[in-house]
């Protein structure tokens, strides 16, 4: 009887901005709400971006009561779109307590939940990878975009892995290979960020550049492109001013490697934010 009382029933509703707002009004526990989650959430909404295949439903326990789902919701009203959900209803209030204590959901929690393995790691490199395609090119000069990598939700990550989950378990095991190497110079969801990035590029050079940059092996020149960011790196992580380097600035960099890593061209390594344009991989 229990069981029958408890068992939860899913449905797909197309959630109206008048409906978002009568749901909102049974939200008797006045749980933290987050303004700038809901307006990240509208913005994915009015681009025509947010995901519809969220693992998490929008929640109502026994009594009809909101458990959760209210950024969403306020992002439905803000962005004024109307956004098919999953609804959940008659899910136990117990089971989102957690919630009440202010728990906050990570991505790393979310792919674990959805049963993915190495989930903290694979989610930040997705996220990114994600940022870093979006971002690239688009940039200001000298401008940190680092916020940046918040703008996609947990349904934008999840929809990527479950592209290809086979190749994100690929960049993973580059990574942990490849970051015992290289004394920690680039974090190591960064570093599978870029290595993504560039494979989709072009693999095999990919792998070359990335060899290179993590070993430090088999360079015939001090121009070498790979080595200089390497160096770079380096010079940044030992004189402890990796966390004052404007993270645009260290992309560009590492772009310019890159392109001129392809295009087998020996010369200084530089990037002046003022002066130049943002460059592009390519």
């Amino acid at each position: 009887m229990t069981n029958q009382m408890h068992q939860n029933k899913y449905k797909q509703v197309l959630v109206t901005p008048e409906l978002a707002a009568e749901w909102l009004q049974r939200n008797p526990n006045n749980r933290d709400f987050k303004d700038n989650i809901a307006k990240n959430y509208a913005q994915l909404m009015t681009r025509g971006e947010f995901s519809q295949s969220s693992p998490i439903p929008i929640s109502f326990d026994e009594k009809n009561n909101l458990l959760d789902g209210q950024h969403r919701l306020q992002a439905v009203i803000i962005s004024g779109k109307s956004v098919c959900m999953t609804i959940a209803e008659n899910v136990p209030a117990e089971n989102f307590k957690i919630i009440d204590r202010g728990t906050k959901r990570t991505p790393g929690d979310i792919f674990k939940m959805s049963g993915i393995e190495n989930s903290k790691i694979c989610a930040a490199i997705i996220q990114k990878f994600l940022s870093g395609k979006k971002l690239s090119g688009k940039r200001q000069a000298g401008t940190d975009s680092s916020d940046n990598y918040r703008m996609f939700s947990m349904d934008d990550l999840l929809a990527e892995y479950k592209k290809r989950p086979d190749y994100w378990m690929h960049v993973i095991e580059f990574v942990n290979k490849s970051h015992k190497s290289f004394g920690g110079f680039l974090d190591p969801s960064l570093l599978g960020a870029w290595y993504a990035i560039t494979s989709d590029i072009h693999e095999a050079d990919a792998s070359r550049y990335f060899n290179a940059l993590t070993s430090g092996l088999g360079f015939t020149s001090e121009k070498d492109p790979v080595l200089q960011f390497r160096n770079y790196l380096v010079k940044n992580k030992e004189t402890k001013h990796i966390k004052t380097v404007i993270a645009s600035n260290r992309y560009a960099l590492f772009v310019k490697s890159w392109n001129m890593f392809r295009d087998k061209k020996l010369k200084t390594l530089t990037y002046q934010p003022t002066t130049e344009q943002y460059p592009v991989l390519k």
